[in-house]
């Protein structure tokens, strides 16, 4: 909470739940590994609420929830992260801004990248994504009405999400 931060070669493996949360902070990672995130029934990799985040480098392998989850008017430049399972391979939500590039995401269980509002007093939300590969992922991306997700330049198309139907259903996490 609150701090400056820089993490490089940081391994963190076997969480519960959340495995880094990151609130009103700076900083970056370099070289990081998340494995075997939120066994006790959902959790995210890397966490973040009205953060500035920079990551270069990163390997998230069986996440239960999102390996990044960007919120509450955070913003985020990632670029060689390699997601290998997850729920949802990464997140913006509540007016934050998620760029991710040079990257793979494979088996994702609901979504390769989604954008939406969960705090409607936040406003819409963003994610720019370039040069991604993706694999065993049904669904590339998701971009709730109002906000955006562009990959290599092409808009996807905007839908109606239920975000509250969404987060009781699909994105739950096991119990």
């Amino acid at each position: 909470f609150g701090s400056r931060f820089a993490f490089r070669r940081m391994v963190i493996v076997d969480t519960k739940s959340d495995a880094l949360d990151s609130d009103f902070s700076e900083g970056t990672m370099d070289d990081v590994l998340f494995e075997k995130i939120g066994q006790a029934g959902g959790g995210d990799a890397v966490d973040l609420s009205g953060s500035t985040v920079t990551l270069r480098g990163g390997r998230f392998v069986d996440i239960q929830d999102k390996a990044l989850s960007v919120g509450e008017k955070s913003t985020m430049t990632a670029s060689a992260v390699r997601i290998d399972g997850a729920g949802t391979g990464a997140a913006s939500k509540d007016g934050s801004r998620l760029e991710l590039f040079d990257s793979t995401v494979s088996r994702v269980r609901f979504t390769g990248l989604a954008a939406y509002i969960k705090k409607p007093g936040y406003g819409s939300a963003r994610i720019e994504a370039r040069n991604i590969t993706f694999s065993q992922v049904d669904s590339q991306a998701l971009a709730q009405t109002g906000s955006e997700v562009t990959i290599d330049g092409v808009p996807v198309t905007p839908r109606e999400v239920d975000v509250d139907q969404l987060y009781e259903t699909i994105m739950r996490p096991a119990r």
